[in-house]
């Protein structure tokens, strides 16, 4: 639900920061605050050393822990409600302030959400699974891959391991399959500046087949 009032499409996207992207506000309000509180870790968080930081791939060696000047991802004091106990990934975000990109910590966290509600490819032809090639002949074999606006996709098909293609399709001949039965695999994977840690490998899809000779 949302009004026509002034800053409400704001509003808007800042609520979806937290009911897709599960992020926590970062600013600080007396009546909410709870020292006690546990915040989700994706950009508010309790930890204060560098190593256990959510968000340590995106800090500099060279940024201080705590930090205090803005313009850098960092560890500021402040958040979750509370002006201290809690810290946050930046100065100002989205999640603390209206008319602010979510930043770099945010960003990040939704772009991963995108990818665990949609796969990087979008269909493969033939279908994925048992596939042949006929004898003294070839067969090709397309991916759809989605088309991001602002990142560049990596395509990479292997044969047993061997890469064979990087591009949308890979021809696959019988020589290169002969006698027994070899396992065709294609991987798509977004390479986008917005996420550096992806632990679960939510920005990679693939699609396998076993391929013989008819």
């Amino acid at each position: 639900m949302t009004s026509t009032a002034l800053g409400a499409a704001d509003v808007a996207v800042h609520e979806i920061g937290h009911s897709f992207g599960f992020l926590d506000d970062e600013y600080e309000d007396a009546q909410i605050c709870n020292p006690s509180g546990t915040p989700g870790d994706i950009n508010a968080t309790k930890k204060s050393t560098r190593t256990t930081i959510p968000w340590k791939e995106w800090i500099k060696a060279t940024t201080p822990v705590p930090t205090t000047v803005a313009g850098v991802v960092g560890l500021y004091l402040g958040g979750f409600y509370c002006p201290t106990v809690f810290f946050r990934p930046t100065f100002d975000s989205k999640m603390r302030s209206l008319d602010r990109p979510f930043e770099a910590v945010g960003g990040q966290h939704l772009v991963l959400r995108i990818y665990r509600t949609i796969s990087a490819i979008d269909g493969v032809t033939p279908k994925a699974g048992a596939a042949t090639v006929p004898a003294g002949g070839q067969r090709t074999f397309t991916v759809d891959p989605i088309v991001p606006a602002s990142a560049t996709l990596s395509i990479v098909w292997r044969l047993n391991g061997v890469i064979v293609s990087t591009q949308a399709t890979a021809v696959i001949t019988a020589a290169q399959i002969g006698g027994t039965a070899k396992t065709l695999r294609v991987t798509v994977t977004d390479k986008t500046p917005m996420v550096r840690d992806d632990p679960n490998n939510d920005l990679i899809d693939t699609a396998t087949w076993t391929v013989l000779v008819n």
